[in-house]
């Protein structure tokens, strides 16, 4: 029923907002920026992230080119995420001030013996594109790399004709490097060295 639906509903938000602020007091896998702070992903994660997965007007960030199951995302959610034993990981990207979570940010490839690792952005939510979110989080991961994970090297592979996204990494100081052709597309590959200092957005 509606009644039985609103009230479940209402359930969810209130261990949403139970869950959040308890990574907010005890600061838990959190790295915290003016606008925005991230966090690990969590299981209430799920159905948004099926939803940003499955976009298709996203695929041109993300790379993806089939659809994902909840199944697969609930998977990848529990699954264990691990920089330095896993080689991957990934933070959702939260507003400071509402406690909402627009998009998400990953590190992944990442290589001990070159101190080097990959990253990828996303702004699930589109009314929260072009806001600087995107920048804060990506200088603020990047310093994390360099200072904490002693990385010495960021790279990413962004599609030659998403230029929102090129514009992104060139003003966080990446820069371009080469072409590869992926899959019949041509991305464009950028760097970013520790030896460059990234300023706050």
């Amino acid at each position: 029923s509606t009644l039985s639906s609103s009230s479940a509903a209402s359930d969810v938000y209130k261990r949403q907002t139970t869950i959040y602020k308890s990574i907010k007091q005890s600061k838990w896998d959190m790295l915290i920026g003016k606008k925005i702070f991230l966090r690990a992903v969590l299981p209430i994660d799920v159905e948004k992230l099926l939803e940003w997965e499955n976009d298709t007007e996203n695929w041109e960030v993300s790379s993806t080119e089939t659809m994902f199951t909840r199944e697969e995302i609930a998977f990848f959610v529990a699954s264990k995420q691990q920089i330095k034993t896993h080689g991957q990981t990934r933070f959702m990207i939260c507003l400071e001030t509402e406690e909402n979570t627009i998009g998400c940010i990953d590190l992944f490839d990442f290589n001990a013996e070159e101190k080097k690792i990959g990253v990828g952005i996303l702004i699930g939510e589109k009314q929260h594109r072009r806001k600087g979110y995107a920048k804060e989080a990506l200088c603020l991961l990047s310093n994390f790399c360099f200072n904490k994970l002693a990385i010495s090297t960021i790279f990413s592979e962004i599609l030659e004709s998403n230029t929102s996204s090129i514009r992104l990494f060139e003003s966080c100081g990446f820069v371009f490097k080469k072409t590869n052709l992926r899959n019949g597309k041509t991305m464009r590959y950028y760097e970013l060295l520790s030896l460059i200092h990234i300023s706050e957005p």
